[in-house]
């Protein structure tokens, strides 16, 4: 008898909001003139976390439908922890990383072109890296040391913050837009 004994979920939704687009990309060309931050990106520009009660309240509305959609958690209380937008241009990508303090982190993403660089979650089991247990013939799900989400415009991408995560190299030659943030559970 197989049991599954540990699993993480990444939740997937969408929502379209032309005014958030407009606005989040108005506030990028402002950052830009101050200049970014470096924590994760390669290339590629992120700002600071930023503040703006409208874009706040809108992603974490949407962020807490899409958590308690389908789920048993309506009784949780979710608190925002603050947003920053990431631009990658070509060839920019970011590397491995954790939201360390969070409880949960999402992408929002704004401007997505093919080829713009997918999302990989890592396995944070390094075991299943190091035993190859894929090239010695486990091929299915459980035995991978990661996955892949394509971005998509409009695309709300939510998962637990201790998820090792990067983002390939865009390889196309148009931006890739997109709003990060974290929600803590209190």
């Amino acid at each position: 008898m197989r049991k599954l004994i540990f699993k993480e979920s990444i939740y997937v939704s969408s929502f379209e909001d032309d005014e958030l687009h407009t606005k989040v990309k108005s506030i990028l060309e402002k950052e830009k003139n101050k200049g970014g931050v470096f924590r994760t990106n390669v290339g590629g520009f992120q700002t600071d976390k930023l503040k703006d009660l409208e874009i706040e309240k809108k992603l974490f509305t949407w962020a807490v439908k899409t958590l308690q959609s389908g789920t048993n958690h309506e009784n949780v209380t979710f608190q925002f922890d603050g947003w920053w937008i990431n631009e990658n241009l070509h060839g920019h990508s970011n590397m491995q990383h954790i939201h360390v303090g969070s409880h949960f982190s999402a992408i929002y993403y704004i401007d997505a072109p093919k080829d713009c660089g997918r999302l990989v979650f890592h396995d944070n089991n390094d075991a299943k890296e190091v035993l190859n247990y894929v090239g010695k013939g486990f091929g299915d799900r459980d035995f991978f040391n990661y996955f892949v989400e394509d971005p998509a415009k409009n695309k709300f991408v939510i998962f637990p913050s201790f998820i090792r995560h990067s983002v390939e190299p865009n390889r196309s030659h148009e931006p890739r837009i997109s709003v990060a943030f974290d929600l803590n559970c209190i």
